[in-house]
């Protein structure tokens, strides 16, 4: 369960007990984070921060420490080794999961935009073998999926039911049927990645926080018009982050 810091930004327990680590998950008060003058608002303008350009796959990108701020074209995730300081990863998100990992031995970071496509086609696997390809031991990395929408409001059609029994059997987690209708948990799919890949149970946290339950706290796609929808900042990094 994430916490809520005085400035309005969510962060994990589990990722807050690692010495040096920065990061959170923003809310609709902090402003829509597809705009990068907002991102500078949270992270400070003297922080060095890199997106990915987020098309709904499964394509993880490994940054070199160098990195000045950019977007990663054609990825959905972000890997860098971090052990320059001040260098964020970041990922936005309305509905879809935002994931961030670390191993905080070897200092190596990661994020992943995992919305239905990109849960399918196995992203947060793919999220912890680049890791593990840049040095990570995947018995550190620890793992939080940030603010989502939940089995409870994520209805779907049938022809996404059947894109996860392709992609995971037909005992695939994360489908929910009631009422005659189908629900995706995409929380509860990842778990199941991340714990089939080696992440240890504990080294898991999850907000179950719900943003179309949660609206307005949070952006929602399923429930914002045209005029009111944004996206939501996750982020990590390692020292000298200032906050708003």
């Amino acid at each position: 369960m994430l916490h809520k810091a005085d400035n309005g930004i969510y962060t994990s327990p589990l990722l807050s007990s690692i010495e040096g680590l920065k990061h959170g998950f923003t809310t609709r008060a902090h402003g829509d984070m597809r705009h990068k003058n907002m991102i500078v608002s949270i992270l400070g303008s003297d922080v060095v921060f890199v997106q990915a350009q987020q098309v709904h796959g499964a394509d993880v990108a490994t940054i070199v420490p160098k990195t000045q701020t950019s977007s990663m074209s054609s990825v959905d995730g972000l890997v860098t080794t971090s052990r320059r300081n001040q260098l964020f990863l970041t990922v936005r998100t309305a509905d879809c999961v935002p994931i961030l990992a670390v191993d905080p031995v070897r200092r190596i970071i990661g994020v992943a935009h995992s919305g239905w496509k990109g849960t399918v086609a196995k992203i947060p696997q793919a999220l912890v073998r680049e890791m593990i390809a840049a040095g990570a031991d995947c018995k550190n990395i620890c793992v939080v999926l940030g603010p989502s929408i939940g089995a409870c409001c994520y209805h779907v059609n049938d022809d996404r039911k059947k894109a996860f029994i392709r992609a995971f059997g037909d005992l695939a987690k994360g489908i929910v049927e009631k009422d005659g209708k189908v629900f995706l948990d995409l929380e509860k799919n990842i778990i199941d990645q991340l714990r089939f890949i080696g992440i240890a149970k504990h080294h898991i946290e999850t907000a179950s926080m719900c943003n179309s339950c949660l609206y307005p706290e949070f952006f929602s796609y399923r429930k914002d018009t045209k005029e009111t929808f944004g996206e939501m900042l996750g982020f990590i990094g390692f020292e000298s982050l200032r906050i708003l």
